[in-house]
């Protein structure tokens, strides 16, 4: 169980270190938090300690699930009100009929240029990549805080959040409906995130 949630999301950390395990201007430091689930206990304490180092972040990536996909007209939900904050975005989720195999990422303004070069990577590789920069006002919005990039952004440092949408599209997160398990996942899915992330992180690390 937790194939999902979140094997892949550590086992696609892994693949990025070793892809970008190379001389680069910036350097990369790659981590897994513990106990998430329970309030993000490990992020914001290496938050807080980086902070008071004087730690410079430049980019911060959040990968979180990345292994489901259903391409079934529907499959894909989103929070209520998202049409009325996100128009664009929620025009496309319109235009695919709500099928849930896009890629998706949420951000903050200053990680826009990172989030850019994700989302025309995802286009180049033939997906449908979906993204939304998420307003300083609406940073503490509850289903924007689910995941580790929130203590980041409580630092001020740009952060990204890459997923599958969770629960928003995979019905066995945390094995509410069935297993979450291997044989549900899509790793085509998973692989195409990765060289979009892999693609956007070279653009951070060289200067």
């Amino acid at each position: 169980l937790g194939a999902d949630d979140n094997a892949t999301g550590v086992a696609g950390l892994l693949e990025l270190a070793r892809v970008l395990a190379a001389d680069h201007d910036r350097s990369l430091d790659v981590a897994c938090w513990d106990e998430a689930a329970r309030g993000e206990v490990g992020s914001p304490a290496w938050a807080a300690r980086a902070a008071g180092q004087g730690v410079d972040v430049v980019q911060y990536v959040n990968l979180d699930m990345i292994g489901y996909a259903d391409a079934t007209v529907g499959a894909q939900q989103m929070p209520s009100g998202l049409e009325a904050v996100y128009g664009d975005a929620y025009g496309t989720l319109e235009d695919i009929e709500f099928r849930g195999d896009f890629l998706w990422t949420f951000f903050d303004k200053p990680a826009q240029p990172f989030a850019r070069t994700y989302l025309a990577l995802g286009d180049d590789l033939g997906r449908t990549a979906i993204g939304i920069q998420v307003p300083t006002a609406l940073r503490d919005a509850s289903f924007l805080q689910n995941s580790d990039h929130a203590a980041v952004w409580a630092q001020g440092w740009p952060a990204a959040h890459l997923g599958d949408t969770g629960d928003l599209r995979n019905a066995n997160y945390h094995c509410f409906v069935g297993d979450d398990v291997v044989d549900t996942l899509v790793n085509a899915h998973a692989g195409d995130t990765l060289r979009a992330a892999a693609g956007a992180c070279v653009t951070v690390l060289e200067r």
